[in-house]
């Protein structure tokens, strides 16, 4: 028997198990040799994985696409080292499926809305660069909705990006697809890109440095002189919808069975072979809240001081700047920071609470207040210890249904 993330039940998930779906020998679909398989279900289904992981799945330089799942709002603004570009992908649960999250685009500097727009599946959305992103805002006091029990489902995504500071050029594609555009509104001078990718006509939808996003319509076959990897949209016979296949320099694939598909590839970089994070869920810096010891409060290190409010807020001080930060979201923050590797650019919580890891040194501070510098050698422990003292009564990283 498969073992999966509870949260992931109502998923529907490919007939045949992940290691008999690996390779794709069959002539059936003219294959080169090399080229492997995996859905993006399953990755994002198997115990073990974290909500809000934007963990990476494929790399082209330093680009890549990432798959993160979250049955819970998203806990930040984030202004990322490069344009992002979202599709939220179909589970097979119809209710699922049918959530239409709202995006607030903000200024850098004033925090304040710039633009929205709300998301529906299989639409593609530009999280532009140079701004701030925060996906599904909550409001004060900024409690977790309620999940009646039995019924947490997670929704699933995914992000093509860069990891190190790429800003877009002219080639950057900045459309509104037909009957989308009243699904945003606000300044009309902020980039933006909205498609519908089940009616979308083929081609490049968007594009990071040296690599794109091209839809295909029903491909009669898929070549990668430089190697590529394959999402499935839509599918038939032996392709199953959200399969990631990646195709080696030179591959070849018929293109049968496959109705709409998104293409990562280069013309001038090789796409590396799959990462890791196929064979196994990546492993954090340190254990999860719920199986190590909790901190105490009040708390002090590395020129930041913490102290308790009550179960849901602490009060964060650093230097003469002080604020107020919901503990729940605050220990998402913290936990998934080194889980990414401190390689998330900018990022902010509820209350004020930001990580920057752009620069030689990371930096954790307060909106409109001080922070502190922190060799990221030196980060890990100092990180650990905020976590541990300011999760909240309760907390748990693992959420169950």
């Amino acid at each position: 028997m498969i073992k999966r993330h509870p949260c992931t039940s109502s998923w529907r998930f490919p007939p045949e198990p992940p290691e008999a779906r690996a390779s794709l020998a069959s002539s059936l679909l003219g294959a080169s040799d090399g080229v492997r398989r995996t859905n993006l279900r399953e990755l994002t289904a198997r115990p073990g994985r974290f909500e809000h992981h934007l963990m990476v799945v494929a790399s082209i330089g330093s680009n890549q696409l990432e798959a993160p799942t979250a049955s819970e709002p998203l806990y930040f603004a984030h202004q990322n080292f490069s344009d992002e570009w979202v599709v939220t992908l179909p589970t097979g649960n119809a209710m699922l499926d049918s959530f239409e999250p709202r995006v607030f685009i903000q200024d850098t500097e004033s925090f304040e809305d710039e633009s929205r727009f709300v998301q529906r599946t299989l639409e593609l959305v530009l999280h532009p660069y140079g701004h701030l992103h925060w996906p599904s805002r909550l409001r004060y006091p900024y409690a977790p909705p309620p999940i009646p029990p039995g019924l947490r489902q997670c929704g699933l995504t995914l992000v093509y990006c860069a990891n190190v500071d790429t800003p877009p050029d002219e080639r950057r594609p900045l459309r509104i697809g037909e009957g989308l555009n009243e699904r945003g509104k606000g300044d009309p001078s902020i980039p933006r890109t909205h498609l519908d990718l089940r009616s979308e006509e083929e081609g490049v939808v968007a594009r990071v440095g040296e690599s794109s996003l091209r839809l295909l319509v029903e491909p009669s076959s898929i070549e990668s002189p430089r190697g590529a990897y394959l999402v499935i949209l839509e599918g038939g016979g032996e392709h199953f919808e959200t399969d990631l296949l990646y195709l080696p320099k030179g591959a070849q694939l018929s293109g049968e069975g496959i109705k709409r598909a998104l293409l990562f590839s280069s013309e001038t970089l090789d796409a590396e072979p799959p990462p890791p994070s196929w064979d196994a869920v990546p492993e954090p810096p340190f254990a999860p809240y719920e199986e190590g010891e909790a901190g105490a409060l009040p708390l002090s290190v590395a020129g930041i001081t913490v102290e308790p409010i009550d179960d849901a807020f602490v009060r964060m001080r650093i230097g003469e700047s002080a604020a107020e930060v919901p503990r729940h979201w605050a220990a998402r923050h913290l936990f998934r920071w080194p889980l990414h590797r401190y390689r998330l650019a900018y990022l902010e919580t509820y209350g004020g609470l930001y990580t920057d890891d752009r620069g030689e040194e990371a930096l954790i501070g307060l909106r409109d207040g001080e922070y502190v510098s922190i060799d990221k050698a030196s980060l890990t422990p100092i990180v650990e210890a905020l976590y541990r003292a300011i999760a909240p009564p309760g907390y748990t990283e693992e959420l169950l249904p």
